[in-house]
């Protein structure tokens, strides 16, 4: 059946519908994604942290080295070595005052890690132990500024001979190590935002070598932020169902009424003598979806439209038409008693 043309406020109110729902589900794509990302954060608070080791290796008296004390960053040799005394400094620093938790101790580790004979891959661990080298502290504060400072003396003795003793026991080729952790716990709340860190100065060194120099590992100068979201007030249909049903509803419009809009049909002399019939009689003609079963009538072929016009003024019955064959073959028709009044248009094939 032929399509029927579509007024020119009709195609305006279905383009409108069209942009109108395919540019607000782009709006509500664009607040969904702000709400989500939530890109107004705000500085909450911030901390600078400073903290440095300092470590002086005592040695027993002998006869080889003069010197008593031996500073950092040197290789110190294991039989002459008494006991390493470490110093820890934490500066805490930071924007405003907190109501805040610190705590902090040392603790040593220990770690055997065993050597397989068939292979130079480590095969361990197999020997962990540790000790508490400085009991936890804690001390609460309403400040903005707190300082650690923090002395512990290792005795390296005990440590070499827990080696040793254990090598004789057990006859494994280990390759062990001593971790000296400081570690420090920031805990509280700012602004009724929960806050929490955790910073490590770590120190570590070979058991059961003839010589070790110590390795340090840790941030010297650590500056950090406290970021809090701004709650922002959602907008209510700015959701995944309804930018869809928005975005299917915009396509779904433009799909159906795309060739009505735009009255993209094939131009023939079919169409342009249809097109002027129809304009001219539209008030007289209706186009119908099906066809009319006229086998029990007279058919009598009418030479015009004209003549078909005259009849529906003289008769007052409406003229039909319907398509057979979109933009090839169609039929007017106007039925009186047991007479069917019938006018053909077609496309000659010579025009196709």
């Amino acid at each position: 059946m032929r399509k029927r043309t579509l007024k020119l406020w009709v195609k305006i109110l279905l383009i409108f519908i069209i942009v109108f729902c395919f540019v607000t589900s782009i709006f509500l794509t664009y607040l969904y994604i702000d709400y989500n990302k939530n890109k107004d954060e705000q500085l909450l608070y911030s901390y600078n942290i400073n903290q440095l080791v300092d470590y002086k290796v005592n040695l027993y008296d002998n006869s080889f080295i003069d010197e008593e004390t031996i500073g950092s960053n040197e290789l110190y040799i294991s039989e002459l070595v008494k006991d390493i005394n470490i110093n820890y400094t934490f500066d805490y620093s930071a924007t405003k005052n907190a109501n805040l938790t610190f705590k902090y101790k040392v603790i040593g580790n220990l770690n055997g890690i065993y050597q397989g004979s068939s292979s130079n891959n480590e095969q361990g661990p197999v020997w962990k132990k540790e000790y508490i080298l400085s009991e936890e502290t804690e001390k609460n504060i309403d400040s903005k500024n707190y300082f650690i400072d923090r002395n512990i003396v290792v005795d390296f003795p005990i440590y070499k001979k827990e080696v040793e003793d254990f090598r004789k026991k057990f006859g494994m080729s280990l390759t062990t190590k001593m971790d000296i952790d400081f570690i420090v716990n920031i805990s509280g709340t700012i602004n009724e935002k929960e806050f929490g860190t955790e910073k490590i100065i770590k120190l570590s060194f070979p058991l059961g070598v003839q010589a070790f120099s110590i390795n340090e590992e840790y941030e010297k100068n650590i500056s950090e932020n406290v970021l809090t979201k701004t709650e922002i007030e959602k907008f209510p249909l700015a959701n995944i169902p309804t930018i869809i049903a928005f975005l299917l509803l915009s396509l779904l419009t433009l799909g159906l009424s795309f060739k009505k809009i735009f009255n993209f049909e094939e131009k023939n002399e079919y169409n342009k003598k249809l097109q002027k019939i129809l304009k001219m009689y539209d008030n007289v003609i209706i186009e119908i979806t099906s066809p009319i079963n006229i086998d029990d009538y007279e058919i009598i072929e009418v030479k015009g439209i004209d003549e078909m016009v005259d009849l529906e003024e003289e008769l007052r019955i409406p003229i039909n038409f319907y398509e057979h064959i979109p933009n090839y073959y169609g039929e007017f028709t106007l039925i009186h008693n047991n007479i069917v009044y019938r006018y053909i248009i077609e496309q000659k094939k010579e025009d196709k």
